[in-house]
């Protein structure tokens, strides 16, 4: 890996053995091979992998959620779009056919908007319950664990 070197402040940079500042996360993104191989043996976010170890049975409703919400959005951003079409080929020409066929597809998408919207929310709700009481399990368990492994020293007879 080709090491280029850049003076800067001291943020998140490393001293090299000459004095000159290196940016480290620079060098990496430079380097493809390194960068691939920290993300797949997930030593790029260590706290994030270890937190998402709780998610566990709640998989799918954490995958729902945005699925779902991204058709709300979807249908929130087609509704003005659908407002310009009523306006524009409906009333302005005077269409009865434009305006009621414009205005039945607007309340079908904003019927679709509520039902994404509330289904985003009991996913994101189930999902966010389940992890958080996982997380407490998990974390539970460690406190236990590392409470045993110190009871020895713990105890004073």
């Amino acid at each position: 890996m080709k090491e280029k070197t850049l003076k800067m402040s001291q943020g998140d940079l490393e001293k090299t053995q000459k004095g000159e500042i290196k940016l480290s996360f620079i060098n990496s993104l430079q380097d493809p091979e390194y960068f691939t191989s920290r993300i797949l043996n997930k030593k790029l976010w260590p706290i994030q992998s270890e937190i998402l170890k709780s998610v566990r049975e709640y998989k799918k409703e954490s995958l729902l959620t945005p699925l779902f919400m991204l058709g709300e959005v979807a249908m929130e951003v087609l509704i003005p779009f659908l407002m310009a079409k009523l306006l524009d080929l409906g009333i302005d020409m005077g269409d009865m056919q434009s305006i009621l066929r414009y205005g039945l597809l607007l309340i079908i998408c904003a019927l679709l908007s509520l039902c994404f919207g509330i289904l985003s929310r009991r996913f994101a709700s189930i999902a966010s319950n389940g992890f958080a009481k996982n997380l407490r399990k998990d974390l539970y368990y460690k406190v236990q664990v590392l409470f045993l492994r110190n009871l020895s020293s713990l105890l004073v007879f």
